[in-house]
């Protein structure tokens, strides 16, 4: 049985975007406005007192590939992944891992200082380390009385 790729046009985004919750929509492959295929790695995210750490799964990514931007509530990790090269009579059997641009935006639980912020990569794991900032503090005022 040959790979068969299936794309959706933009009336079938339209649709998808207005009747499927946007939480869900991360399910679906999205396309570019050049056509092509856009995926999203999978993330997890973990607070400390001081800081928000983000791990990302992107094996087979390499490092120059990579493109990370952090602003004070949002984190956006983007890039690509080079399908492997074949043998030209080769024929998938099974297809599940993705390959070519990818992109995946976060918003932040709590805003960061986007100058202090670490990021290694390493088997295939990209670790992103964001220190919090601190809140306002709350200051009390003595109301007095007036004579």
């Amino acid at each position: 049985m040959p790979y068969i790729r299936i794309r959706f046009g933009k009336e079938s985004r339209q649709i998808m975007a207005a009747h499927i919750p946007k939480d869900a929509l991360h399910f679906f492959q999205s396309e570019r406005e050049e056509g092509l295929r856009v995926w999203q790695p999978h993330m997890d995210m973990y607070e400390t007192v001081g800081e928000i750490v983000l791990l990302v799964e992107i094996a087979g990514v390499r490092r120059e590939d990579l493109q990370l931007e952090v602003s004070s509530d949002t984190v956006t990790v983007s890039g690509r992944r080079s399908e492997p090269s074949m043998d030209g009579s080769a024929r998938f059997r099974l297809a599940e891992i993705p390959f070519g641009p990818f992109e995946r935006r976060l918003s932040l639980p709590a805003p960061v200082d986007a100058d202090h912020v670490h990021a290694t990569f390493s088997n295939g794991l990209l670790v992103i380390r964001m220190l919090k900032r601190p809140l306002d503090r709350v200051h009390r005022v003595r109301i007095k009385n007036q004579a």
